[in-house]
């Protein structure tokens, strides 16, 4: 594996803001193609989109167990056991474990797998219109102190704490901006939807917040 290229698409994933998981293998026993620090990086869509766990056998068995760490954007490790079409069938049926998955290959050995998920960070996307704003003031520190990336669409604001991103156009329009599943936006003169992205306007003042669910470090 190229580390070059491994950090690479890692960069243009993260830059994309799209999910993704790494697995990786950490421990062997027994004959296995996979080597301790083999790893592959896993879409969304479970796609494998580079790297190598020793085959295509056991990378399309982590596939479901990426996909589930992406959801709850929790970590997990897996056993892979290499056996013989018999023993995976019967393992399969009479295994409990959810940590433990069996594929039909004659190497004979296992593997322990680490599966981490990397989740775009969670964003907080205000709305002002200029000037001082006690709320969208206090919205921006409430941002950054729970992790938040906070943007801030405003032509002239008075802040006491500086965002990750502020757009000063006087008429940005937000049909431009590319709103995520996780994002939660709030407005001073006009609200922004994920539902709609931001083509529903309204003359009441409102604020929403978003608590961040759990993810991995970045």
């Amino acid at each position: 594996m190229k580390h070059t290229e491994f950090a690479r698409i890692l960069n243009s994933l993260v830059g994309r803001r799209e999910p993704f998981a790494v697995a990786t293998v950490v421990r062997t026993e027994g004959s296995s193609l996979g080597k301790p620090g083999f790893k592959v990086i896993i879409s969304k869509e479970g796609e494998t989109v580079y790297g190598s766990l020793g085959g295509v056998c056991p990378e399309s068995a982590i596939v479901s167990t990426a996909q589930g760490t992406m959801k709850t954007g929790q970590p997990k490790t897996v056993r892979v056991f290499l056996e013989s079409v018999e023993k995976a069938v019967e393992g399969t049926v009479v295994s409990q474990s959810e940590d433990e998955i069996h594929v039909e290959t004659n190497c004979g050995g296992t593997m322990e797998v680490y599966v981490e998920p990397y989740l775009p960070q969670h964003r907080m996307i205000l709305v002002g219109q200029g000037g001082k704003d006690d709320v969208e003031d206090a919205l921006v520190k409430m941002g950054k102190t729970l992790d938040f990336e906070v943007i801030v669409v405003d032509h002239s604001p008075v802040l006491s704490e500086e965002p990750d991103q502020l757009i000063k156009e006087m008429d940005y329009d937000l049909s431009r901006f590319k709103f995520g599943e996780s994002d939660s936006s709030s407005s001073g003169s006009w609200a922004c939807s994920r539902a709609d992205r931001g083509s529903r306007t309204t003359s009441k003042r409102s604020a929403r917040r978003a608590t961040p669910r759990s993810s991995s470090s970045r």
